[in-house]
């Protein structure tokens, strides 16, 4: 009779209980929706979030400026590297991931225009003075100043890291931080020579035009020079795509105008 009863007992307990792997689901379940809850109210908010990365990308900007100093010491010790080189964040502004690319890119932006200049009758030896329109950190000022030294540099630009570089490794350099908009800060008809790069690509279109005349107002009769140069190479040029380049005739300077 007992064995009877437990085995009633036992049958009646695997009816009413849950199998082990039920348990284990359950358990599982109930695991996740706990930890689903504490995420829940731990979740940080939009601006915690933000300002998470932005705590890592100037991480990982410190991190690669440190290990490029290293590279540049590493050069300037061993004489394979004998001119400034700006922090890696700063070069990558200019769209130069490394040292190389930073020195390669400054010769070739610099030819055309050295070329151009000299085409156009301007004494690169001469003592003259001669401005970089939004120089950055200095790719053709580098290379500028190495060649031709006996002109007076000037040299601006909206971003004052990269100023505060020029201003620290090219003494010589005038160099300015100009605001988003004109006026320049420098005289009116100070300047010999204008060049710039890649900086027009960052203007507003409706800005660009203020811009040239502001230009024009420092070099008025080489900056004329060259726009007609440029607007007849433009004419001439077959079938030209729709917008593809726009003519700018340089207007007669205001009376009063201030610089």
């Amino acid at each position: 009779m007992i064995k009877k009863a437990e085995v009633h007992r036992s049958r009646h307990l695997n009816r009413v209980w849950p199998s082990s792997a039920f348990r284990l689901k359950m358990r599982l379940c109930l695991t996740i929706s706990l930890i689903k809850c504490i995420i829940a109210q731990i979740e940080p908010e939009e601006d915690d979030v933000q300002l998470m990365q932005l705590t890592i990308k100037e991480s990982a900007k410190l991190a690669l400026n440190a290990k490029q100093a290293c590279g540049v010491t590493f050069g300037h010790a061993f004489g394979l590297i004998d001119y400034p080189v700006p922090p890696n964040s700063s070069m990558r502004k200019t769209g130069s991931k490394t040292i190389h690319q930073y020195y390669e890119s400054g010769i070739t932006t610099y030819l055309p225009i050295a070329t151009m200049a000299l085409h156009l009758g301007v004494n690169l030896r001469g003592k003259i003075n001669i401005l970089d329109f939004g120089c950055g950190v200095g790719r053709q000022l580098l290379q500028f100043t190495r060649n031709f030294s006996g002109p007076t540099y000037f040299a601006c630009d909206v971003d004052y890291s990269s100023v505060d570089f020029i201003t620290r490794n090219y003494p010589s350099v005038i160099s300015r931080t100009n605001q988003y908009n004109p006026p320049l800060p420098f005289e009116a008809d100070s300047m010999d020579m204008v060049y710039s790069v890649s900086t027009f690509s960052h203007i507003n279109p409706e800005d660009q035009v203020s811009w040239l005349e502001e230009l024009q107002w420092r070099v008025p009769r080489l900056f004329n020079d060259s726009m007609q140069a440029l607007n007849d190479c433009a004419r001439k040029s077959p079938q030209p795509k729709p917008g593809a380049f726009s003519y700018w005739a340089p207007q007669a300077r205001t009376p009063g105008r201030s610089p």
